[in-house]
Formats: structure tokens, C-alpha cells, sequence
């Protein structure tokens, strides 16, 4: 006679799978439609991209304070330094994430977004995209209209949040932080199997010297990747009528047209 508890097994086995696919279903309908509810809520609004370069100071959030902002990472460095708050909260850097969970989700008043990593966050702390890897070294990197079906990933969150912004309607993106220029010994060439992760010598990078301490592990960035999602972004965003502009103080992005932030505020007025 066979054992029963063995069928028992299985059938548990079975059952608990199902429960498991039926919640994870639930979870990513409720992303979904999510997503969904942002296209086009801000049809032809302005907003800000912002980058956490060293140029990115204080005094340019104040000033577009009244802006829809999209902001990422450890931005929240900058907050005892300002009153402004971002609108739209990005993190797709895992590392960044592990180190920082409890400022990210300290921050307040948001709407959080993370790609579909294994797992590693939440649809009740963030809504949920799917992340595309599409991108080809030998061809230009693909952009998404639509996060509903997934951003492409280009190297940069930035490119992301450009992507969510072009969904969202809005008629006029501009860049702010956006330095694009990071010191030789820490930018990598990217590998399709992994990324490097190497040890921070400075926070010469980025616009507070707090960001990566020494010795603390972070990815370096693939410039080239990188250069080629902003200009994908821009031809695909003016295909559409949409102005991408770059309006960092100080940047070595050339793909993008610049133009001066007080400028950029006075025609948005």
C-alpha cells in the first residue's frame, strides 16, 4: 500500500502554489492599474528631473518648489537643507535600497516606484514596474511609453523617470542635477552578466560628500549607456512634442539641449 501522507504532500504542495500565484496575480493587477491612473495626469504640465550631482544645490529646489519633481536614490541628503520635497520617488539601485531602506521609506507625502527585482520591494511601500532589458550594445537603447507593459532600463534611473514622466503627460521635462560627468576611476564598462561592485574613494560624485562614504560598496556608472538613453529619450519625447531640456548648472550631457533654469521657469510662467 502506498504511504498517503505522500499524496498529502502534494496536494499541500499544490495548493499553497496556487495561493502564492492567486496573491502575486493580485499584485501585480493592483500595479498595473496603478500605473494606469497616471497616464496622462499631468497632460501638459512641466516637471522636474533631478539628478543628484554636485551641482544640484538647495536653492534650485526652492525654486521649483511649485513644480511636479521626480527625484531618486539618497536625495533625502539634501532635505535638511531645504524645504522642498519631491512629488515622485525613484530607486532601482539594489545596493542603494539594502543600505537605505529605513530614510527611503521615511519619506513622506510620495508616491514610491521600484522595478520587479526579486522580489525586493513592496507594492505596499512602492508601485511596481516591470524593468525591460532590452538594450543591445551593438543598437541604440529602446525607450517605453507605456510602464503599464515596463520601463527600459538605460544605465541611469534618470531614464526611467523620463519614461514614467512621458506617460504621465506631461508636455515640458527638464533635467536639474543632471552633472553627467563622474571621476575616471569610478566609471566601468557594464557586462551582461554582472556589474562590478567597487568601493567608494570619495562623494566627489554627487552633490553631498555623505553620499557614498569611503568604503562603502556602490555600482559605477556605464557612461556610454548612459549617453545613449538620453538621447533616445530626447527623440523619442520630441517625436511627441514633449521638450526635453537639461537645465543643470554645471553638465557634460550633450545630447540634450540646455538652457538656463531661471529661463526655463520664466517660460513655464
Amino acid at each position: 500500500m502506498q504511504n498517503p501522507s505522500r499524496f498529502l504532500t502534494a496536494a499541500y504542495y499544490k495548493r499553497k502554489q496556487r495561493q502564492y500565484l492567486t496573491r502575486e496575480g493580485w499584485r501585480q493587477l493592483g500595479d498595473r492599474n496603478r500605473l494606469r491612473r497616471l497616464r496622462n495626469r499631468h497632460k501638459g504640465e512641466s516637471c522636474f528631473i533631478i539628478g543628484n550631482g554636485p551641482s544640484l544645490n538647495a536653492s534650485d529646489l526652492e525654486k521649483i518648489a511649485d513644480y511636479p519633481t521626480f527625484a531618486c536614490n539618497k536625495i533625502f541628503l539634501i532635505f535638511e537643507r531645504t524645504n522642498w520635497r519631491p512629488t515622485y520617488y525613484f530607486v532601482e539601485d539594489q545596493l542603494v535600497w539594502e543600505q537605505e531602506k529605513g530614510k527611503i521609506l521615511g519619506i513622506e507625502e510620495i508616491q514610491r516606484f521600484a522595478p520587479d527585482i526579486e522580489g525586493r520591494f513592496s507594492s505596499t511601500d512602492f508601485t511596481i514596474f516591470k524593468q525591460l532589458y532590452n538594450y543591445n550594445q551593438t543598437k541604440e537603447v529602446p525607450y517605453s511609453k507605456d510602464p503599464i507593459e515596463g520601463l527600459e532600463w538605460g544605465g541611469t534611473v534618470c531614464f526611467s523617470m523620463i519614461q514614467m514622466a512621458h506617460h504621465m503627460g506631461f508636455s515640458s521635462i527638464v533635467l536639474l542635477g543632471v552633472d553627467f560627468s563622474y571621476s575616471s576611476s569610478t566609471t566601468v564598462k557594464f557586462n551582461t552578466e554582472y556589474i562590478d561592485k567597487k568601493e567608494a574613494k570619495s562623494g566627489c560624485d554627487h552633490f553631498s560628500p555623505d553620499y557614498y562614504k569611503e568604503g562603502v560598496p556602490w555600482i559605477p556608472p556605464d557612461m556610454a549607456i548612459q549617453e545613449k538613453a538620453f538621447k533616445i529619450a530626447y527623440e523619442e519625447t520630441r517625436r511627441d512634442g514633449i521638450k526635453l531640456i537639461n537645465a543643470s548648472r554645471k553638465s557634460a550631457l550633450n545630447v540634450v539641449p540646455k538652457q538656463n533654469l531661471e529661463a526655463v521657469i520664466a517660460a513655464s510662467k
